[in-house]
């Protein structure tokens, strides 16, 4: 027996299987780490931007990606995005079903930096400008036109940071919303049953938003309800000066209500909205 299972071990088909294996396990546990990690940091590089990328780890035997301390800043070192830590588990019957489908991906404070200068220009244009400039790629006659197929299972978004400071204005607009919290479920890119998402985020001045229902993608549509609370008119009224002058402007705005929208064949959306409430606190707008 033990000379049958030796011989059996020693076998060319043996050896072969545990050669590519191993070679399998080093590629995805040190390889595909490194040049992801060299690729992310050396294209934006080259286009003038600074990316720092931590830890990035592979796990061939489970197909999970994570990726810790990203961060992105502009030509001048000035923070552009980033997060703590991405992680992404794809699962093996996406080998199977002919569609990538991700059981689990879940993304840890991620911030963003928009910044409008006093030209109307942004701090992300620049990068823009010269990812537009490239050569287009080949055209591939094969390639289906629509979207890839694609399974989300679910996608978690937790503690996110957007900063926005406008430059445009007399006195610049500065907001910042954080937490942002966002969560996906059964999101698909196939003939599947609508997927689930919520939305919630708070601003520094108090006002937070409510956002949940349900969302397809083949065909596209979604419906859900919004609830918006404690919106402060006098930050609405600034970030449109331009369109609307008021002096002094203060109170508070609060609003919700339910909604069905959809994407017909030929691109034109359509949607309703039901049991919109509005309300008004101390509301005071004076002209100029």
């Amino acid at each position: 027996m033990l000379q049958r299972l030796r011989k059996l071990l020693t076998s060319v088909p043996s050896i072969t299987v545990v050669g590519l294996l191993s070679a399998y396990l080093l590629i995805g546990f040190f390889l595909v780490p490194a040049l992801l990690k060299w690729q992310l940091e050396s294209q934006l590089a080259d286009r003038g931007h600074a990316m720092r990328v931590g830890a990035v780890r592979f796990d061939p035997l489970r197909l999970r990606l994570e990726v810790d301390q990203l961060a992105l800043a502009d030509g001048q070192g000035e923070p552009m995005l980033g997060f703590d830590h991405l992680m992404v588990d794809l699962q093996w019957r996406s080998i199977i079903d002919g569609a990538w489908t991700i059981a689990d991906s879940r993304l840890l404070a991620p911030t963003v930096r928009f910044e409008r200068a006093r030209d109307g220009s942004h701090n992300f244009s620049a990068l823009l400008a010269q990812f537009a400039s490239d050569p287009p790629e080949a055209p591939d006659d094969a390639a289906d036109a629509g979207l890839p197929a694609l399974r989300l299972a679910r996608v978690v978004l937790v503690d996110g940071r957007i900063e926005w400071l406008d430059r445009m204005l007399e006195q610049p607009l500065v907001s910042r919303i954080a937490p942002l919290q966002l969560e996906l479920r059964g999101l698909s890119t196939l003939a599947d049953p609508p997927g689930h998402y919520r939305v919630r985020a708070r601003t520094e001045a108090g006002e937070s938003l409510d956002l949940h229902g349900s969302i397809a993608l083949e065909p596209m549509q979604a419906s859900g309800q919004l609830a918006l609370q404690g919106l402060q008119v006098a930050t609405l009224a600034r970030g449109l000066n331009r369109a609307l002058a008021v002096q002094s402007p203060r109170g508070s705005l609060s609003a919700g209500g339910s909604f069905d929208l959809a994407l017909g064949a030929d691109g034109v959306p359509a949607g309703t909205a039901r049991d919109l409430q509005l309300r008004l606190d101390d509301l005071f707008l004076q002209p100029p």
